[in-house]
């Protein structure tokens, strides 16, 4: 028992350690929120339970302030829901060294955002993407939409410094997932309850192997569930993941929300999981009220 508590000891330091280096060649000290108006957001991730989410709470989700992701302005739910805050993680939705495919799907989903967008909308975006000026420029076209930029730095370690460091919105836990940064933001600026739909991450059932040894992941959305087929999932958008570095990835992303409650109970912040049948264990099941 000593020594497993001396390798978990030496394990953190490690970690603080290199937490502490990746904050301070990758993260910005200064980090401006959007204003918070409200006590209560609600973030909708995209998983195949949003539609039926989306109809259920229809007339209770203006007393909300609301948060998308990724390709959610390609649905018409967009027009419908008009979201307040919009947040995109992905690398791939700025860099050029990706597969043309992502390429596509980057230009059509800003092809919609840009379109539709006719309310004031906040844009989140990590610091890396603020290099990539042609990928900025785009939001200029459109006067509703206003950027906010935020460290996705890893944090690891000691708890006390993890939580320092939240505190100062130097990084998350492990972003391997968008709602990671998006419930890390929303604890950020001040929100007292936060409310998850759409967050199946019902992926586990999804996975397989096929006879050329690519391992595959049917990831289904709200918006193309009936059509979503097994795809090898693609690292930085670059080379197909193997299925050891696809179950690390869900790993990874169900032990953040661990963290992430932690943080949250340390906050006095309430986050409630309203996505039915979803995977996630770390919160509290409840319906929007």
């Amino acid at each position: 028992m000593l020594l497993f508590r001396w390798q978990e000891a030496l394990k953190a330091t490690f970690a603080s350690l290199a937490t502490l280096l990746r904050v301070v060649l990758m993260s910005q000290w200064r980090v401006v929120r959007p204003p918070r108006v409200g006590e209560r957001c609600v973030i909708l991730g995209n998983g195949p339970s949003l539609s039926q989410s989306l109809h259920q709470y229809a007339p209770v989700l203006a007393n909300y302030r609301r948060l998308c992701v990724n390709d959610f302005p390609r649905s018409d739910a967009f027009e419908q829901i008009k979201p307040d805050i919009y947040l995109l993680a992905a690398k791939e939705y700025w860099r050029d060294d990706v597969l043309d495919s992502y390429k596509a799907n980057s230009r059509a989903t800003f092809d919609a955002l840009l379109r539709k967008t006719t309310w004031q909308m906040a844009i989140l975006l990590p610091y890396e993407a603020r290099g990539h000026r042609a990928f900025i420029a785009q939001f200029a076209q459109n006067p509703n939409l206003k950027i906010y930029y935020f460290n996705m730095t890893p944090v690891e370690g000691f708890r006390s410094w993890c939580h320092y460091s939240f505190d100062r919105a130097w990084g998350t836990p492990r972003p391997h997932n968008v709602l990671i940064p998006c419930l890390m933001l929303a604890i950020g600026m001040g929100f007292r309850e936060i409310y998850l739909l759409g967050a199946d991450h019902s992926w586990l059932p999804e996975i397989s192997v096929n006879e050329r040894n690519e391992a595959l992941v049917c990831q289904k959305h709200f918006y193309d569930e009936n059509a979503a087929q097994a795809n090898v999932m693609y690292r930085a958008g670059q080379r197909p993941r193997r299925l050891y570095e696809i179950l690390e990835k869900f790993y990874l992303t169900f032990r953040a929300y661990f963290d992430i409650k932690d943080y949250a109970d340390r906050k006095g912040v309430a986050i409630y999981n309203a996505t039915p049948q979803s995977f996630i264990d770390a919160f509290d099941r409840q319906t929007l009220p």
